[in-house]
């Protein structure tokens, strides 16, 4: 079930302005680079490669029992109404959707019950939960790493028409599965009720946490065909992509930004629709630029 928070009379009004960080960009573009630099970052064993799956649904696969999975958000969709990229009233049509995961990660660790003093962050050991979930526009990486999960996490709910997405994480240190997604929309009015402009997919004791229901959990895989088993990672569900989320733009977006990590061996990208597989790894790499349709010389040359 979805839910927003209420803000009181005297609350500061907000809209998130983080998105407008990637406005002239494409998202696919985007939610490549951003989510398999973090990807990266998090690696189990590296000596093994990072693997990334992309996952369409087809005409075939379109989620027609959606209300699970958007009980609650109806009121507030219409509250922001229609905007270029973004329409409530997609929700009306069997939902498509994308999933994004990663494999030899350590899934999203640390207490999930953890919302943060500032004077006791740092002592944290690699709460990426709390910096993923609790955090906007702030991040608890430092040095070398790739990505920051400050403004990078915004990709997954920009990616959708609905600005919306589900979480679900199995993590390797303790193995613990939990389920929580995001909804990022503007400071908005219901029936004369101000609402912040972030709500939760989750489970609330006057605060948003994560679902950890086995029940829940089995049915969101077999909903969203998610085969991870007992393989620690992340997987993020974007339900309604918006119309530059699609399968070619997120094909040549995997070899332009991440060419040598392909090349290496470090990382191996898998890329399903409509029950087929393309596998982008080091040994298909060139074979897969070859095929790709660039728009214009320029791009085969700055990949070379």
């Amino acid at each position: 079930m979805w839910k927003f928070k209420k803000l009181e009379e005297d609350s500061v009004l907000t809209d998130p302005t983080d998105g407008s960080f990637f406005a002239n960009n494409d998202d696919s573009d985007n939610l490549v680079r951003e989510a398999i630099q973090n990807s990266l970052d998090a690696v189990i064993d590296k000596s093994k490669p990072v693997k990334m799956k992309f996952t369409f649904s087809d005409s075939h696969g379109l989620l027609t029992n959606k209300q699970p999975y958007l009980g609650g958000l109806k009121k507030h969709l219409d509250a922001i109404g229609p905007q270029e990229d973004f329409d409530p009233d997609i929700i009306k049509q069997p939902m498509p959707y994308l999933i994004v995961e990663d494999f030899n990660t350590r899934g999203l660790q640390g207490d999930p019950d953890y919302f943060g003093l500032l004077k006791d962050e740092k002592k944290e050991d690699r709460n990426d939960f709390y910096w993923f979930y609790r955090n906007r526009g702030r991040s608890g990486k430092s040095g070398e790493q790739r990505g920051r999960w400050g403004l990078g996490k915004r990709v997954f709910p920009q990616c959708s028409s609905i600005n919306a997405f589900i979480g679900y994480t199995l993590r390797h240190r303790d193995q613990r599965k939990l389920i929580m997604g995001q909804c990022v929309l503007k400071t908005h009015d219901v029936n004369d009720d101000v609402y912040d402009n972030t709500g939760f997919y989750s489970i609330y004791d006057r605060k948003p946490m994560p679902i950890e229901n086995e029940e829940n959990i089995t049915k969101l895989c077999e909903d969203f065909s998610i085969k991870r088993g007992e393989e620690p990672g992340f997987s993020a569900i974007i339900p309604y992509p918006n119309n530059h989320v699609n399968y070619d733009n997120i094909q040549k977006a995997c070899v332009r930004h991440f060419f040598y990590p392909l090349l290496s061996g470090e990382l191996i990208i898998e890329l399903w629709k409509g029950g087929e597989l393309v596998t982008i790894d080091s040994d298909s790499i060139q074979d897969c630029i070859q095929q790709i349709q660039w728009k214009n010389n320029e791009e085969i040359e700055n990949i070379e």
